[in-house]
């Protein structure tokens, strides 16, 4: 980690706190998602799943969403990461991004916190569908999408990116079709605390709209999950088929409980705006 991200470590600190300690109450759909319910720590089972930083002037190094490394399209010199378009749509156009991919950012056995992940990947730039998100900020509708566009080779000379699905893939799809989330956050009610970790979880189909796929509630008889405060942004796979990505998440109920709310990646919208950074089959 360089001294300049080091001596802002205690800013972070701060933000991280108030991340495992509090969650973001909107009510039904378009519920900001920070974390997994009723996961388990993710390890190096999904790779291309990180973390977003953001190195602001006057707040300093900040944690803000979860992201996934994806396939970039022939000729782009740049490694490709999508995330939810409300995770960074309030950054500035010169707001300077990072991104980890390792799998504990924090150890939570230490007063304060201790920062233990050190590969920190500096971003290019970033851009997000101008068309996302209501007034409040919070993903809905058609467009909450974004990308950040790191040095070519920097996270996939060591990491095997996601590839996209078809168009209308998850049209096909058959009901009883169960998904994995994939996140950095909290873990629900009541205590919405965070263990530092990406962690993974899954979740059955509930149903499908022409932009949205929701899975169902929580569950604990089962194993159930759901995403929840710092998860949003994240990668979304068939289980069973997780090198293929084929939503991200955005957003759920108000506690973290009912249903989980994924931004569909088949779609007409998606893949138009994916289009000049991604590779799409």
């Amino acid at each position: 980690m360089s001294p300049h991200l080091a001596a802002r470590t205690i800013v972070m600190l701060a933000c991280v706190m108030c991340l495992s300690s509090c969650a973001t109450q909107v009510d039904d759909l378009g519920q900001e998602s920070a974390a997994i319910v009723n996961g388990v720590p993710d390890g190096n089972s999904h790779p291309m799943a990180g973390m977003l930083f953001v190195d602001d002037p006057f707040e300093g190094f900040i944690p803000l969403h979860s992201a996934f490394l994806v396939q970039a399209r022939a000729g782009l010199a740049q490694d490709v990461v999508v995330t939810a378009a409300h995770a960074v749509r309030f950054a500035p156009p010169d707001a300077v991004m990072y991104v980890t991919f390792e799998t504990e950012i924090f150890d939570f056995s230490t007063e304060p916190p201790t920062l233990v992940a050190t590969d920190f990947i500096r971003a290019d730039s970033f851009a997000f569908d101008p068309q996302c998100c209501g007034n409040w900020g919070i993903g809905v509708g058609d467009h909450d999408i974004a990308v950040v566009l790191l040095p070519q080779g920097s996270a996939t000379s060591t990491i095997r990116p996601a590839t996209l699905p078809r168009a209308d893939f998850l049209g096909t799809l058959s009901n009883n079709t169960i998904f994995t989330l994939v996140g950095y956050g909290v873990d629900g009610p009541p205590t919405y605390e965070w263990n530092g970790l990406r962690n993974k979880t899954t979740a059955p189909h509930q149903s499908l709209n022409m932009s949205h796929l929701f899975t169902h509630s929580a569950d604990e008889s089962t194993g159930m999950g759901a995403i929840c405060e710092g998860d949003s942004g994240g990668p979304v796979f068939v289980t069973g088929q997780e090198r293929r990505a084929v939503a991200i998440e955005t957003g759920g109920d108000h506690r973290c409980q009912g249903h989980s709310e994924h931004y569909r990646l088949d779609t007409p919208n998606a893949r138009a705006f994916l289009a000049p950074y991604a590779a799409l089959p």
